[in-house]
């Protein structure tokens, strides 16, 4: 009875799950539509980038392109988490129809809006499946009337009506001054994988829910070998008695089916095309697959015959290597999770560690976790980072005068390899600014012509002109270093005597800093400089003293250069424990896997102990009446597992996991096997007085 509901409950979590998959696929399907929603037959897309023209002037030109061939044309914003399209739009050839709207009602309110979400001064709905990404219709005018919007990003040209295409582009390549290849690069865009989750989640699900359905499915008839011969003895074929057996799971596993598409066609108010389709194939195909395994089941059946039952014998040798091959599947996954475990445990500790450093030199530090960039700065950064780096100059300055911010940035140089210079192994650099300097006691004079290092005087007799230039030019655009000359930079070297001990913060590094060449950062800050302060956690340059009157100061500041960006402000402390809080919750997840999977192989080892004792219940009985040990009965079962247990010791050795590890996954061996015996003498005991009783030893 166990057995049964065992298995009706695999039938139905692999339609759900199998069904879930399906869906899944189609709402990853729905983003990436929802990315590209106005393709059609005819479409073209062209990407603008570091074009100075104003809003109406694009307006404009945009107005005469769309009259001139019919066409509507459609800007695309995507900032990850909504889909933004802003359209100039040619009524008669806009495909309304991909956006699930009928009738556009722009005439009436230019700066309304069409979404799938409620928002203000909405138009209408926009029908998505599963709503599955976010997305808002408005005219591309309501967009540039905010101006901090920027003209570049991506384009579409599209009509439900063919159009010459070359031209089109010629005209546009024409008027911007942009080559085709370049207006014709893709430079934005998004995709979504396939793989993510819930995907995951479910797929694991659905394996571990399939493997139970073989074991269980196919152990069932075994525990009801008497039953079966009486069958057969009154008349019963074998077919029939297979029937008797999977037909209620088909009809279940196409209940569940059907109860599944019926709620997800009252439940979706949109369906994507051959979703219902692909759900009745998809489950057709895991009916037959259930089918197919079932031969397992006939073939126990078949082999069950009165003659042997009349002589209380039957051979299921298939069985037990069946069930041997799935103890050393999963017995395989479980030396994974092993693996995986000791690395994260690794990574976690080393973390750990580096966290204390943190704590003890970070805590008192706040930075830039992240922020969500306007729409004028994320287009920025895609197509002209210049300006993106004036953005968080601009930020940085005014933190550094107003909270004495420092500018901290730290990395190794092999010297030889970068610049081709002998004398010098690898060398610290530090990247610092003025208030660093203070703040840490180091001697400095400011200079407004020339780039200021300070050297360790070890370095002295080294060739540490020619080094501290290159560290110079590394710090300029691509295009300055190309041009300009270096013997020709202006620097300026001050040497200091003692020792010191600095903490990187570098992920990266872990050792404190001795003998680093400062770079002092100046006023003026060079392209790398900049750049660096794009970067968020602790790869932001960007220091802050710890003060709730600092945080404030800092909130302000980034509020009034840009109020559509949001930054947040977070202590280094806070964004390192992140990553240690990342480890532990992928730690946790991978242990839950493993529980699962220990669960799966005391399963495994139960049906073990139950198929041998049914193949050969004569020969356990008889041995243990001579008195043969349990150890000695079982001890084909025990050295079978035993060889998967070394070959997987060897391969968790060879991968040199931590000690802990492997100590654990001793444990685990030594209790899977007294496992196996406690369950064959727990299941002997059971046994042997119901066949006395019944006179079948």
């Amino acid at each position: 009875m166990c057995m049964g509901r065992i298995v009706k409950t695999c039938c139905v979590l692999i339609t759900i799950c199998f069904s879930l998959i399906i869906v899944n696929i189609f709402r990853t399907n729905e983003i990436n539509r929802i990315n590209n929603i106005e393709d059609g037959l005819y479409t073209v897309e062209f990407y603008l980038t570091n074009q100075r023209q104003s809003p109406a002037e694009l307006m404009d030109y945009f107005s005469q392109l769309s009259k001139k061939y019919k066409v509507s044309i459609v800007k695309t914003d995507n900032n990850g988490s909504e889909v933004i399209k802003s359209a100039l739009i040619y009524e008669s050839t806009f495909p309304s129809e991909n956006f699930g709207i009928n009738k556009l009602e722009f005439s009436s309110n230019p700066s309304g809006i069409y979404s799938n979400k409620d928002i203000k001064n909405k138009l209408g709905d926009i029908k998505t499946f599963l709503n599955a990404k976010p997305i808002s219709l408005q005219l591309l005018s309501h967009y540039f009337s905010d101006q901090t919007h920027s003209i570049n990003g991506k384009y579409t040209v599209v009509s439900t009506y063919e159009f010459d295409n070359d031209r089109l582009i010629s005209d546009i390549s024409s008027h911007f001054g942009i080559s085709k290849q370049d207006l014709l690069n893709e430079k934005f865009g998004s995709k979504v994988d396939y793989v993510n989750q819930v995907f995951l989640v479910t797929v694991a699900v659905f394996i571990i829910s399939m493997l139970m359905l073989l074991l269980s499915a196919t152990y069932q008839p075994l525990t009801q070998l008497k039953k079966i011969g009486v069958k057969k003895l009154i008349g019963f074929s074998n077919i029939s008695i297979f029937f008797e057996y999977t037909i209620p799971n088909v009809l279940l596993i196409l209940f569940s089916a059907i109860i599944f598409d019926v709620i997800c066609f009252l439940s979706v108010s949109i369906y994507p095309q051959y979703l219902f389709m692909s759900l009745i194939w998809g489950q057709l195909f895991l009916l037959f697959a259930y089918l197919i395994s079932s031969l397992l089941v006939y073939s126990v059946v078949q082999r069950v015959t009165v003659p042997k039952m009349l002589k209380s014998f039957s051979g299921f040798k298939f069985a037990m290597f069946l069930n041997y091959f799935f103890k050393g599947v999963v017995t395989v996954f479980v030396v994974f999770s092993f693996i995986t475990i000791s690395q994260t445990l690794i990574d976690m500790n080393e973390q750990m560690k580096y966290q204390e450093q943190w704590d003890r030199n970070g805590s008192n530090f706040i930075t830039i976790e992240n922020y969500s960039p306007s729409d004028k700065l994320w287009q920025d950064m895609q197509s002209d980072q210049s300006k993106a780096n004036d953005y968080f100059t601009t930020l940085y300055h005014s933190l550094e005068k107003e909270t004495s911010a420092q500018y901290i940035k730290s990395e190794y140089i092999n010297v030889y390899e970068s610049y081709n210079i002998k004398g010098f192994d690898n060398v610290e650099i530090l990247y610092v600014n003025y208030n660093y300097l203070k703040d840490h006691g180091l001697p400095f004079k400011k200079s407004d012509s020339k780039k200021l290092f300070l050297v360790p005087e070890s370095y002295k007799k080294a060739n540490i002109t020619k080094l501290v230039k290159h560290i110079y030019r590394s710090q300029l655009s691509y295009d300055q270093q190309t041009s300009i000359d270096l013997n020709k930079l202006p620097i300026e070297i001050i040497y200091y005597k003692n020792q010191v001990d600095l903490f990187p913060y570098n992920e990266n590094i872990s050792q404190n800093f001795t003998q680093p060449i400062f770079s002092i950062v100046s006023d003026d800050l060079l392209f790398e400089e900049a750049a660096y302060l794009t970067n968020t956690g602790i790869s932001n340059p960007l220091k802050i003293p710890k003060s709730k009157e600092n945080f404030q100061i800092a909130n302000r500041i980034a509020t009034t250069n840009d109020e559509d960006t949001k930054i947040k402000f977070s202590t280094l402390h806070d964004i390192q424990q992140n990553k240690v809080d990342s480890l532990r919750a992928g730690r946790n997840n991978f242990l839950f896997v493993l529980f699962i999977l220990i669960l799966i192989s005391i399963a495994i080892s139960y049906f073990m102990i139950l198929i041998g004792f049914i193949c050969r219940h004569q020969y356990q009985n008889t041995m243990k009446f001579l008195g043969w040990k349990l150890v000695d009965r079982y001890a084909t079962f025990l050295v079978t597992i035993g060889m998967m247990h070394i070959i997987s010791l060897m391969i968790l050795i060879f991968s040199k996991v931590t000690w802990a590890i492997l100590l654990s996954y001793t444990i685990y061996v030594c209790l899977d096997l007294l496992l196996v015996l406690f369950l064959a003498y727990n299941h002997e005991r059971k046994k042997l007085s119901e066949q006395l009783k019944r006179g079948e030893i």
